[in-house]
């Protein structure tokens, strides 16, 4: 799933005709027979001149179709503000035809805007909430510790009493052997 990249347009034109039509044609459906928003815009405010929205798209700004609409629309001046999870940001500025403004930094993730901006209450749940986990993960580590040694000590048993039981077998085994060798050899030296 890509991360969200927030897009905060700013849309003005002196003809009215044509900025109807960019937002009619580009950022609404029709459904029942009423005009509303495609899934994912919201238009803020709309003005004869001008239209505030913002919509959602996967990773970074649709600049490809920020562009088109540059082309497609040229009455229509296009600033968008954008910025999204992964810390990334920027101002995207097109009027009549052509790309005037296209600047991004990196900024402060979603992750690191929720770490430095937690009141006091939230720093204290967080902190106890990474102590309770260090504990029960030393915890675990001690319990593990033991099952290892008793599990050794059993192995070390177990293998003690394997090696004295084979040691055992290794002399009486050869002897048979070595017995039976020689009945099948008439007594000869082997």
């Amino acid at each position: 799933m890509p991360n969200d990249c927030w897009n905060h347009l700013i849309i003005t034109s002196d003809d009215i005709e044509e900025l109807k039509r960019l937002v009619e044609d580009e950022f609404q459906i029709v459904e029942n027979g009423e005009k509303v928003c495609k899934k994912n815009v919201h238009i803020h405010q709309q003005c004869p001149r001008g239209v505030a929205l913002e919509f959602l798209s996967g990773w970074a700004p649709p600049f490809d179709f920020l562009e088109l609409l540059i082309h497609k629309y040229p009455s229509c001046r296009i600033k968008n503000r954008w910025d999204e999870e992964g810390g990334g940001e920027g101002i995207w500025i097109g009027e009549a035809g052509t790309i005037e403004c296209d600047y991004c930094w990196h900024d402060l993730c979603i992750e690191a805007q929720n770490h430095f901006f937690m009141d006091e209450k939230e720093i204290i749940m967080q902190e106890e909430r990474l102590n309770k986990e260090e504990e029960t993960k030393e915890e675990t580590k001690e319990e593990t510790k033991e099952e290892t040694k008793e599990e050794t000590k059993e192995e070390t048993k177990e293998e003690t009493k394997e090696e004295t039981n084979s040691n055992s077998e290794c002399v009486f085994k050869p002897k048979k052997k070595i017995i039976s060798l020689k009945r099948q050899f008439n007594n000869e030296d082997i």
